[in-house]
């Protein structure tokens, strides 16, 4: 086996900064309580090993007693930095200089008179210790092209962004609202603030790319450059496996002739070259092993990699519904004990459907015909995700919607209110009702500036006897004859993933997708970064996941196996 790296790869200038203040202040003051404000950097085995050495994590200033405490890489907010320095403790800002001028920057500009816009990911730290920095809170954050068509303008806007994001992802959403804004008359400025390391790293990995047989991004599961690493080299057409440590590379590697690596900002050298050794001797010991699609010749290993305590110690389960649960009025096999298991773990668990159609209770009901007893709270429908998005983009806003009382519901309970005159959203789920006088007045509000929402992008869904048309489909008309793309809550979108996960209270760490299907489950869990499970019991098989260039962390014939399944290096039979 050829091992390749790529140009670019691993600690950038700000991570590296950090972890040498710390390791100073440990000679300088040993006898001293460290301690970090929230995690120093994203990745999990230098936690571990910082926490080993006896440094400790902390989130708020009330916990800090002592010693010296350390601000974090991504930086923090204003109040958040003024109240430690409050406390009878000596604290040292380990923020980024690169975020540090971004942070100056949003606080500058916020005091102009502009409303920030930072194209970023909400939850990362990093954007929320921007968000900290404008004066009056007067932002908004911005993930994707289909939030930027669905955001308020403001008069004047400036646009900045997170550190760590794609260059692709942010020229997308920038363009929209430079687009929105020659259109409607508004002033935005932007200024480039993605870190040239992060760039740099996704260059090199496309020419890494080209010369290999597969990658492998090494880093945090939570690390946002490792996690966009991981997205452009799903677009590359080489098999692909994010891992943390040597510990998680795949069988399948051994088997190839020339393996790229690349690794996130937050990996250091010697989990880079932790990897590399056990490739070099694992090469030597592979032999028979025919490649990544060839490799277990008639097997499919079962675990990616992993073992089955690792996702049995998951807190949270977002589980799909039709294909996991049941089909159409007839349970699958395993389901009964899946259930009873998550019950007697103290898991918790949410079962999500991109179908908009129906409310939590009605879903509840289903299931208690088929002989499973839930409570209403563990169902999450895209209807939910869809009230729930707009209420933060438009909150006490109108709509007008082509769907079912689930949706409408929905809607009314998040402080909407139904508007078929002048709209700020046109929403569109799965309709019994729909017709050509409904798809005319939709189009005429989206033309006259309501801004376009569908559900999910399913183009169709499963009925007693067949398929039917699904949001997907019933929305493409709309689109096509205002020449507007509509914005989708649903999965594969993982914004859908987040709200769930922010309903359980739970970390992307903690938390694992089970679903039936590659285009949308699994891929809204990658996409999430949080661990996927395929099931075989719907409409996925073999051969066709096999299509797909990424692939899930567990495979099982049905969710009955999470419980029972073990280990044997047998996995499961094609």
């Amino acid at each position: 086996m050829l091992i390749r790296r790529g140009k670019t790869i691993g600690i950038c200038m700000g991570v590296k900064r950090v972890l040498e203040l710390v390791e100073k202040l440990q000679k300088e003051e040993p006898s001293l309580p460290l301690c970090t404000v929230g995690p120093l950097i994203h990745n999990p085995l230098v936690l571990n090993k910082l926490a080993a050495e006896g440094v400790r994590i902390i989130q708020d200033p009330g916990e800090a007693r002592t010693g010296v405490v350390v601000g974090r890489a991504h930086g923090l907010p204003r109040d958040v930095k003024e109240a430690f320095s409050r406390m009878p403790v000596r604290f040292v800002d380990g923020t980024c200089p690169r975020v540090l001028k971004t942070q100056d920057l949003a606080e500058k500009q916020s005091l102009l008179g502009y409303h920030i816009i930072i194209v970023g990911n909400s939850g990362h730290g990093e954007v929320q210790a921007i968000a900290g920095y404008v004066a009056g809170q007067n932002y908004t954050v911005l993930a994707t092209p289909q939030e930027a068509r669905a955001c308020p303008l403001f008069s004047r806007n400036f646009v900045i962004s997170q550190s760590t994001i794609r260059q692709e992802e942010y020229d997308q959403v920038c363009g929209v609202l430079k687009r929105r804004a020659e259109e409607e008359g508004r002033e935005l400025k932007a200024v480039q603030t993605i870190c040239p390391c992060t760039r740099d790293r996704q260059e090199a990995l496309k020419e890494l790319s080209n010369a290999t047989d597969a990658l492998l991004i090494i880093g945090g599961k939570d690390s946002a450059n490792t996690i966009g690493l991981y997205r452009t080299a799903l677009q590359l057409g080489k098999p692909v496996w994010h891992i943390e440590s040597a510990r998680e590379i795949p069988p399948e590697v051994f088997g190839c002739a020339v393996v790229g690596l690349s690794a996130g900002a937050s990996t250091p050298e010697w989990i880079i070259r932790g990897v590399e050794q056990v490739l070099e001797q694992g090469s030597q010991e592979a032999g028979s092993i025919s490649g990544p699609a060839g490799g277990h010749k008639n097997k499919l290993t079962t675990t990616e990699g992993r073992n089955m305590e690792t996702l049995r110690s998951k807190k949270a389960f977002i589980c799909d519904m039709d294909g996991v649960l049941y089909h159409g009025n007839q349970l699958l096999p395993g389901v009964k004990e899946f259930v009873e298991w998550l019950r007697k773990e103290s898991k918790a668990f949410l079962f999500l459907t991109n179908a908009s159609e129906r409310s939590p209770r009605e879903l509840q009901e289903k299931l208690s015909r088929l002989g499973i007893e839930v409570d209403s709270t563990h169902f999450y429908t895209s209807a939910l995700a869809t009230a729930g998005f707009l209420a933060t983009q438009s909150p006490g806003g109108s709509a007008y919607v082509i769907g079912e009382a689930g949706l409408i519901n929905a809607l009314y309970d998040a402080g909407f209110s139904m508007n078929d005159i002048n709209p700020d959203y046109v929403i569109v789920g799965e309709s019994r009702t729909y017709n050509l006088e409904t798809v005319m007045h939709a189009v005429k509000l989206v033309l006259n500036g309501a801004k376009l929402i569908g559900t999910n992008p399913d183009l169709t869904g499963p009925v007693e006897g067949g398929i039917a048309p699904a949001t997907g489909s019933l929305i493409s008309p709309i689109e096509l004859a205002t020449g507007s793309q509509a914005y989708f809550v649903g999965k594969p979108n993982p914004l859908m993933i987040r709200h769930a996960m922010k309903r359980l209270k739970v970390n992307r760490e903690d938390t694992v997708i089970v679903g039936d299907r590659m285009d949308t489950d699994i891929r809204a869990g990658i996409e999430a970064g949080i661990e996927a499970v395929l099931v075989l019991s719907g409409v996925t098989n073999y051969e066709n996941m096999k299509k797909f260039a990424y692939r899930p962390n567990y495979i099982f014939k049905g969710v009955g196996e999470i419980p029972h399944f073990k280990e044997n290096g047998s996995g499961i039979e094609k």
